[in-house]
């Protein structure tokens, strides 16, 4: 038996979900004593950014940007989170749920990244990807 039957996997059955990164939510990695060196010198700097997905099962998650290049580094964790909000907290916070939840694999390209992740429940879960892209 393969990993991918030992985890449920089945290539017909994975559903796509797209989203474009939002500049505002990016988080640039700069230290302030070098932010002019960085800024002038990478074209594409290394950058944090977090999405909300609500998906189960087998997903593939189409990321698409700008920033994102075939060499960029990308590093990825999902986890679930809160869907409630409010006007003092708008950002839902991740928590440690009773979902098993996996990133399996990731392919950066020219403007975008796929990410293949699994989330073990039986209904959709709002769940909260980071991503940490790092450009060489």
């Amino acid at each position: 038996m393969s990993q991918a039957d030992q985890l449920g996997y089945n290539a017909e059955k994975v559903v796509d979900l797209e989203a474009e990164l939002d500049l505002s939510r990016v988080q640039y990695l700069t230290r302030e004593d070098n932010r002019a060196l960085q800024e002038g010198a990478l074209t594409y700097p290394d950058f944090t950014y977090r999405h909300h997905w609500d998906i189960r099962g087998w997903t593939r998650l189409h990321l698409r940007g700008e920033l994102i290049r075939k060499t960029t580094n990308v590093f990825a964790s999902i986890s679930e989170a809160d869907p409630i909000v409010s006007s003092q907290d708008p950002v839902p916070a991740p928590f440690l749920g009773s979902a098993v939840m996996t990133v399996a694999n990731i392919a950066p390209y020219n403007g975008g990244v796929w990410i293949l992740v699994s989330v073990n429940w039986n209904t959709p879960l709002w769940t909260a990807v980071s991503y940490l892209f790092v450009n060489p």
